[in-house]
């Protein structure tokens, strides 16, 4: 048998019908990887007066694993829509090619995910196949002084490893970084006025969404691995690095008083680079309070606020967070 190389294995994903309806490969991510191993538990039993384990049963068996990379304005569609759901894909007036991606979860009705299968292996040799890939959350994270990051933790359905890699039909999405100088972020009073109020002294984004879902286990001999998942209540978060400074401590008042604040974090690609009058465009705006008090932080020598905010419903905006994301393509 031929040895695997890491550097050799290549990750194939198709986006699934219904979830846990295996899918053929369409897309091979260009900044985006897929860490998954099988998980596996076990129950054992020694009974008295024995040294050695007398049981040893398998009881649960599923994959787990991670998503990293660097977020662009193509493949993020893709993690945003395992999370989130299905967009809501409009063509901008007076575009050709550029498509409006609208993600705006309802507060209180489950979404129903847009789950992956996943192929992961060697041209021509061994690979292995999850069906069910479900992300429980995702986190982006934006500075102009780091790479930015995309990130989640994810489960899926018991590994085949007698799966092999998909030959034809597998291409990749232009791959349009989102560059740390292309990010701005506002902050507002409300929601009216959201992209109003540009900051100059902010340093680090983060939003992020965790625990949303879990594993369904009924007892079914029929079922290799978990049937469904579960939706929990999540924990949505985010953070803003600020300067010690006028606008910085202005949260005080918000902290103190339990007050919304509105955060606006755009990124927009070069000029017409989708076609004339359009460009790449990721807006993310939330409704945020705050939780914590602030940490005090150093940025290369300039006195920094970090505050730590909760993500909330807002009934006069109707929503608590809206993603938008201008790109290529229509679907999946």
């Amino acid at each position: 048998m031929a040895d695997r190389f890491l550097v050799s294995e290549v990750q194939q994903v198709g986006i699934e019908s219904s979830p846990g309806s295996a899918a053929v490969p369409t897309i091979q991510f260009q900044a985006l990887n897929i860490d998954i191993d099988t998980a596996l538990e076990v129950d054992e039993f020694k009974p008295s007066g024995q040294l050695p384990q007398s049981i040893v049963a398998p009881r649960q068996e599923w994959s787990s694993g991670s998503l990293t990379g660097y977020p662009t304005y193509t493949e993020i569609a893709y993690a945003l829509s395992n999370v989130l759901g299905a967009a809501t894909v409009t063509t901008p007036t007076g575009a050709t090619t550029t498509r409006r991606w609208l993600w705006e979860p309802s507060p209180s009705t489950p979404w129903t995910p847009k789950t992956w299968t996943l192929r992961r292996g060697v041209s021509g040799g061994t690979a292995e196949e999850a069906n069910y890939v479900l992300m429980s959350g995702l986190g982006l994270t934006f500075s102009r002084t780091s790479a930015p990051e995309i990130s989640g933790d994810l489960f899926a359905q018991r590994l085949n490893y007698a799966a092999t890699l998909a030959a034809t039909g597998v291409t990749a999405r232009n791959n349009v970084p989102i560059l740390p100088a292309q990010g701005d972020i506002y902050l507002d009073a409300t929601s009216g006025g959201l992209g109003t109020t540009k900051l100059l002294r902010d340093f680090e984004y983060q939003w992020s969404i965790s625990d949303l879902f879990n594993m369904i286990w009924p007892i079914n001999s029929a079922l290799p691995s978990f049937a469904a998942h579960s939706v929990q209540a999540p924990t949505i978060d985010s953070m803003l690095r600020m300067g010690n400074d006028s606008a910085g401590t202005a949260l005080v008042t918000n902290m103190r008083a339990g007050s919304t604040v509105f955060v606006r974090f755009r990124a927009t690609g070069a000029t017409d680079s989708i076609e004339s009058g359009f460009a790449y465009r990721l807006t993310i705006d939330t409704a945020l309070k705050v939780m914590d008090a602030p940490n005090r932080g150093d940025e290369n020598g300039l006195s920094t606020l970090e505050w730590s905010f909760r993500n909330v419903y807002d009934a006069t905006w109707g929503k608590f967070v809206s993603v938008e994301l201008l790109t290529d393509f229509a679907t999946l």
